[in-house]
């Protein structure tokens, strides 16, 4: 295994896994290294004749009509199970540099996780980690939680949760930091000693953007867990996306110039450096064909304040093109839209 850095990522080692019929992935992300399997067996990565019915299917009809006439069948079944690249260039990002100025009793919680490779490395720094997919895909999230246990002061949570469909509430969020973990994932029970119970302080998803009829899904679950950050507002602190990403971040915990204070009012989640919501939101996909501009313009429809492009220069150097990671910035006072109807196979 070559070290290309304390930051970098190496190159990835696969193994075989004959015991299991897995593949294991090894690679590191400034100090930590993470070992995950996946199933690229099942995890059909991209199914090229599929893809065109699908889109041919959605330019003339809804999600609903296309299944009900058999005209709909994903292209992308199980692509949970296997790694892809968007979750390291995040996870990455996320560990330089800190943008909530340190991981230790913060809260954090992954949309559409797949096999980990974005929730567990955060995992690594101290972060209560909730760690999401569809009841399908979290069997194999919960074996690479358990996996990497011996190197996350927390152990990561794991639990089956459907966008726009699952009730974000069952989580434990919000609120002032006690209450029920909820949820039923592995790694953290009950009760007002769980810490991955109370106020958010992070959502992150990657790649995740790969079938537009589930944008409205994923924002109304992104502006459901947006809503739980407790009123707070990080001072201070951490880069966030209109900074240059540059430099390692010491773990600045709770106590941390970018702390956590009481909301004062409303506002727009200003400029780096200003007063922003918590949770911070963080997005990162590789730049495809399947209308994600269209996601982003939605999201300010849904009352997101900004959507605003970490620099692609303060991404890692292998990651700098084809790669857009953004923060959806709001004011903590999102409002869940109003009768919209549910897609019972939403989700990541």
């Amino acid at each position: 295994m070559q070290d290309v850095g304390e930051l970098g990522l190496i190159s990835l080692l696969l193994d075989d896994d004959d015991d299991d019929g897995t593949v294991s992935a090894l690679y590191q992300i400034g100090p930590y290294v993470i070992q995950l399997k996946q199933r690229p067996a099942e995890g059909r990565v991209l199914d090229k004749e599929l893809e065109d019915k699908q889109e041919q299917a959605m330019a003339s009809q809804s999600l609903e009509e296309a299944q009900r006439a058999g005209d709909y069948v994903s292209a992308f079944p199980n692509v949970g199970l296997v790694l892809w690249q968007a979750g390291f260039v995040l996870a990455e990002w996320l560990i330089r540099t800190a943008p909530l100025g340190g991981w230790r009793g913060r809260r954090v919680l992954e949309l559409g996780c797949g096999v980990g490779q974005l929730g567990v490395p955060l995992a690594f720094t101290g972060a209560a980690v909730t760690l999401t997919d569809l009841p399908r895909i979290v069997g194999l999230t919960a074996e690479n939680a358990a996996l990497n246990a011996h190197a996350t002061p927390v152990a990561p949570r794991v639990a089956p949760y459907v966008w726009g469909v699952d009730d974000a509430a069952a989580l434990g969020y919000g609120g002032g930091g006690g209450g029920s973990g909820g949820g039923g994932g592995s790694g953290g029970g009950g009760g007002s000693a769980c810490p991955h119970a109370g106020p958010l302080d992070l959502v992150v998803a990657a790649d995740v953007l790969y079938e537009p009829q589930y944008y409205g899904a994923l924002l109304d679950s992104l502006v459901a867990f947006c809503r739980m950050g407790g009123g707070r507002r990080l001072q201070g602190g951490g880069g966030g996306a209109a900074a240059d990403g540059g430099g390692a971040a010491a773990d600045g915990g709770e106590g941390s110039a970018a702390a956590a204070e009481p909301d004062a009012g409303a506002g727009g989640g200003g400029a780096a450096g200003a007063a922003r919501a918590l949770p911070l939101c963080f997005l990162c996909y590789r730049r495809r064909r399947y209308k994600e501009d269209a996601f982003e313009a939605l999201a300010l429809a849904r009352g997101f304040s900004a959507v605003r492009e970490v620099p692609p220069g303060a991404l890692h150097p292998d990651y700098r093109e084809g790669y857009r990671l953004v923060e959806l910035a709001h004011d903590g006072a999102l409002r869940p839209a109003a009768g919209r109807g549910r897609a019972a196979g939403a989700g990541e």
